[in-house]
């Protein structure tokens, strides 16, 4: 960027005039570009068709995921007829992908412990990204990913649900047998008569794809 941008400004591209929204929460300097005349948004990373921006609240604080619902409110009362993420196909109901966006981000903000959710996710894409990755490097390769640091973090720095306040909870299964060493069995196992390790398998295709 050549020229600053803030609130409320107003830029000329092309035949119309677009209004720069300030959208903080996914990043602190966020940006929204709204052409009121056609009911035209631009989100940017804010939201896409099918999730929410990833909130970085071990680098931005915890008052971040309220900042980015707050963002999220004002771009859905624009009331726009479309709306131009950064990733993914434009949504067909702009209504039913901010209700979306909202209830993830309330969530975040009722919860913040939900950060492994988005940790959960970012793996997902470096899996589609690379194709799987055998199973004998998942574990270096998480303890190296910044990103899984920052939700470990966050998950101490906040405190813990009361029992009350917290959601339901499914029954854990019980533990694995203990082998003749007392060791659980692991979960991934070479396969027989293979050299190679096992391949975690990437999701279906359909995620967003970014740097992992």
């Amino acid at each position: 960027m050549d020229v600053s941008l803030d609130d409320g400004q107003v830029l000329r591209l092309g035949d119309a005039d677009w209004e720069v929204a300030r959208t903080l929460g996914h990043t602190p300097g966020h940006l929204a570009l709204w052409q009121p005349d056609e009911r035209l948004l631009v989100v940017g990373d804010a939201l896409s068709d099918y999730d929410v921006g990833w909130v970085n609240l071990a680098l931005d604080g915890p008052e971040a995921a309220a900042t980015a619902l707050a963002s999220l409110k004002r771009m859905a009362d624009l009331d726009p007829r479309v709306i131009l993420p950064s990733h993914g196909p434009v949504p067909v109901d702009p209504g039913a992908a901010f209700a979306g966006a909202l209830r993830r981000a309330q969530r975040l903000v009722d919860d913040p412990g939900a950060v492994w959710y988005g940790a959960r996710r970012i793996f997902a894409f470096a899996l589609m990204i690379r194709g799987g990755i055998p199973a004998g490097e998942v574990e270096p390769y998480l303890h190296a990913r910044q990103w899984l640091a920052d939700a470990a973090r966050v998950r101490v720095m906040v405190p813990r649900m009361s029992p009350a306040a917290a959601p339901p909870t499914h029954t854990a299964p019980p533990p694995r047998p203990l082998d003749q060493h007392g060791e659980r069995a692991r979960r991934l196992q070479r396969p027989r008569g293979g050299h190679q390790s096992p391949r975690v398998p990437a999701p279906a295709p359909g995620g967003r794809r970014g740097r992992v």
